[in-house]
């Protein structure tokens, strides 16, 4: 990576100057210290991979901030050293959430479909007398299956929860 850039020095001379960067932040301390010096940035261009970024002539005010980089590195590098155990952790914690919302899910299904079941019975038992009533017992009927089939489908989720959990667990 390459910086090029022109400055003014304190005998109004415009000088143009490119150096190689193995550091970004280096670079960057390198055009503080020109501003530092009483010199006036006129441009800065950071090349890298054939690709020339402008930079912004404002963000350099004679003030080092490579310090402050180096201390924003340490922590992120410290955040990456160890980002499997936070992110296992928390994913722990979903997972224990999905399974407690499927646990609310499948007693709520059981409540409905047993109520259904009931109104059903006395469906039947109304429908002896009036034959004609045996849309009302199809209707809970297939009320009674949709809610079966989302009664297992929330059981197989839970299923799949519970064992993504355990092996999580073991990890």
């Amino acid at each position: 990576m390459f910086l090029v850039l022109t400055a003014i020095d304190e005998n109004n001379q415009l000088r143009e100057f490119t150096c190689h960067l193995q550091k970004l932040e280096v670079g960057f301390d390198l055009l503080n210290d020109i501003v530092a010096k009483g010199q006036t940035l006129v441009k800065a261009r950071l090349i890298d991979n054939e690709i020339s970024t402008l930079l912004p002539l404002d963000a350099f005010d004679g003030t080092s901030f490579l310090t402050a980089i180096q201390e924003l590195e340490k922590e992120w590098q410290s955040l990456l050293a160890d980002p499997i155990s936070s992110t296992h952790d928390e994913l722990i914690q979903w997972m224990q959430r999905r399974v407690w919302q499927y646990e609310k899910r499948i007693v709520s299904l059981d409540t409905t479909l047993s109520r259904l079941k009931k109104i059903r019975l006395r469906a039947l038992e109304y429908t002896l007398t009036k034959p004609t009533q045996s849309e009302v017992i199809n209707h809970y009927t297939t009320l009674i299956n949709n809610v079966d089939v989302r009664l297992i489908k929330a059981h197989l989720i839970h299923n799949e929860l519970l064992k993504r959990l355990t092996t999580l667990g073991d990890c």
